[in-house]
């Protein structure tokens, strides 16, 4: 099982789980989302195999392998004043 932080940008989650069940079609993938700690803590409890987290994430305890990264922007309505 995945544990996905709930920020991780859905169409990305929809890809990669397209593309593992592709190439692994004889394995179950079960994705869960959670909030940027309980992902960690699910891996380090053993409720999931593997975990998606950002960089500020609890860590400790487990191996950390950098995956990819991903932009983030600020919108504001054109009129607001933080747009100026």
């Amino acid at each position: 099982s995945v544990a996905v932080e709930a920020l991780f940008p859905p169409r990305a989650l929809v890809r990669a789980c397209r593309e593992f069940a592709a190439r692994y079609p004889s394995v179950e993938l079960r994705v869960t989302s959670d909030t940027l700690d309980a992902v960690a803590s699910r891996v380090r409890e053993g409720r999931a195999d593997l975990g998606v987290v950002s960089g500020d994430a609890d860590t400790r305890g487990l191996v950390v392998r950098g995956l990819t990264q991903v932009r983030l922007a600020a919108v504001a309505a054109p009129a607001h004043p933080l747009a100026q």
